[in-house]
């Protein structure tokens, strides 16, 4: 978590951005993995962001994907 410096405290392992840009894409999927996997899936929805998350659970992973990632998925 680059706000304290020290590991995430939520499930969310992993987000994938797709933008017009590298840079772009960081920025978004870094912000995105802060937020966590409640928050993250939600402003990414909203803000019409192409983005995949990938969240731990008790038996492996999750991907959860927004709207505009569906372009993008085989």
């Amino acid at each position: 978590d680059p706000r304290t410096g020290y590991p995430v405290q939520h499930r969310l392992a992993s987000v994938t951005v797709v933008a017009d840009t590298a840079r772009e894409a960081d920025a978004y999927a870094t912000a995105l993995m802060v937020m966590g996997d409640d928050k993250g899936p939600r402003f990414a929805e909203g803000a019409g962001l192409a983005a995949m998350f990938l969240i731990r659970t008790r038996s492996g992973f999750e991907s959860v994907y927004s709207s505009a990632m569906a372009e993008y998925r085989p």
